[in-house]
């Protein structure tokens, strides 16, 4: 080939590569400017159209973030920035402020809470939009609704946050009633719309927790001694971690009825137990006893294994006329059961977050999420390189002509298999390597044209 002809091919080489580079730069700064917009449309939600309790109809939000230098910036919808002793003076007067923090902008600094006046109260909006107070004075905590969660540091606050939002009985849900009589097999999936309890005996259930994988299951029997009818709730609570399972243990004197009011609750609404108890918060408020005012204490802690536990322990329970059965019988066919009547503690094990976010970002329940960006990468990748991935594919596995072949239908039904392994199989697994040998190909061929066919062109030249 001609020297002139290199000059020309670098010359394209070149242009394309600064094409090439500005396309690139342009699609990373579109998307880096679509992520900031998006995060500065949520962070900038009117204050006064977040959703607050009732009871603080007659405040006046203001939102607080932290800024760089360690300072809270506070500022009303119309933009004024006030402080703290602004908002103190306004306490007396009918627009009394409350302050609206948002859960992204939590500060790692725990003890920045410290600088802003008990008197203003602190509510924080998740992401999903539930808003929580943060209650300071003997100790921190975070209040929703009628449920109390201690917190001591950035991370107890966040967690608290994410636990309490999420789904109490997340995946399909099953309800468990324990009776040693019972000598039948575990179903895998319960079908039909309506929800049941099931009787089962402990030893099936805990044998049977592998079948129940990334499911909720509700079981209600009174525990002695840390046994629930004989079973270890240490080894249901192992097995619901090794098996992702949403394990939920209520102890209770009257399992059956409990768990009969549980069934008829889920029945009524249109998206069936998940209508009623939408998030962890909303579900433990559910235990309250109305007639006390007083918040029921939550305790959140991590139980190993990858999983965490929160534990609720209720007051003593109330006393029901024993030989009025239609007493106890009205309480469940209200329009909600009195969970408070039947239950003396609640206990949830579930996913920690880290646990549950790699759950979530699974595509296929059974492979972990790096594998599925390995080969949603390494498809991409070898669809960009597609002539090459061809190319070693059919090095890899050439089909004979179609005249070595002593039938149609077993050359077509070869070719289809061909062509059907190539993108489902060779492609998502070696994308990534077909690119590779391809970008490896063509700085070789690079060096060529910079250094190695110049050269043989200037001996071919002079030995000529």
């Amino acid at each position: 080939m001609n020297y002139k002809n290199y000059k020309l091919i670098i010359f394209a080489i070149l242009i394309s590569l600064g094409i090439a580079n500005t396309a690139n730069a342009g699609l990373i700064s579109l998307i880096t400017k679509a992520s900031k917009a998006v995060k500065k449309a949520d962070f900038d939600i009117p204050v006064s159209k977040i959703e607050l309790p009732e009871h603080l109809d007659d405040f006046t939000p203001a939102r607080i973030r932290p800024n760089s230098s360690g300072q809270w910036d506070i500022k009303l919808d119309d933009g004024a920035a006030l402080s703290f002793d602004d908002l103190v003076k306004r306490g007396g007067s009918n627009d009394r402020p409350v302050l609206v923090l948002e859960s992204v902008d939590i500060p790692r600094d725990f003890s920045m809470f410290k600088s802003i006046p008990e008197l203003l109260p602190i509510y924080i909006r998740s992401k999903s939009g539930k808003v929580f107070e943060l209650q300071r004075g003997k100790g921190v905590a975070l209040k929703y609704k009628n449920v109390r969660l201690p917190v001591k540091n950035e991370n107890q606050l966040k967690d608290g946050i994410w636990h309490l939002q999420r789904p109490a009985l997340a995946g399909p849900v099953r309800l468990f009633q324990l009776d040693k009589d019972v000598n039948k097999r575990l179903q895998t999936k319960v079908y039909g719309s309506k929800t049941v309890v099931e009787k089962v005996a402990g030893n099936v259930l805990l044998d049977s927790m592998a079948l129940l994988k990334r499911q909720t299951v509700v079981i209600s029997a009174p525990i002695k001694n840390g046994l629930l009818e004989g079973i270890s709730i240490k080894q249901l609570q192992k097995a619901a971690a090794d098996n992702d399972i949403n394990l939920v243990i209520i102890d209770s004197d009257k399992p059956a009825k409990l768990l009969k009011g549980f069934a008829k609750d889920a029945n009524v609404g249109s998206r069936g137990v998940h209508d009623l108890y939408d998030t962890t918060g909303d579900f433990l408020n559910k235990f309250r006893d109305p007639k006390n005012s007083a918040p029921l204490e939550l305790n959140l802690s991590d139980a190993g294994n990858a999983q965490s536990v929160i534990q609720l322990k209720l007051a003593k329970q109330a006393v029901v006329n024993k030989g009025s059965l239609i007493v106890e019988d009205s309480l469940i066919d209200a329009t909600h059961i009195s969970l408070h009547l039947f239950s003396k503690a609640v206990t949830v094990y579930r996913p920690d977050v880290e646990r549950s976010k790699e759950l979530d970002r699974r595509i296929v329940p059974g492979l972990h999420s790096d594998i599925h960006f390995y080969l949603i990468a390494s498809t991409i990748l070898g669809l960009f390189v597609f002539s090459t991935s061809w190319s070693l594919w059919k090095r890899l596995w050439s089909l004979r002509r179609r005249t070595e072949y002593s039938y149609v239908v077993e050359f077509l039904f070869i070719w289809f298999i061909h062509r059907l392994l190539f993108i489902l199989l060779f492609i998502p697994v070696f994308g990534l390597l077909n690119f590779i040998y391809a970008v490896v190909m063509l700085i070789v061929k690079i060096i060529n044209f910079l250094f190695i066919s110049p050269v043989r062109w200037v001996i071919g030249k002079v030995s000529g």
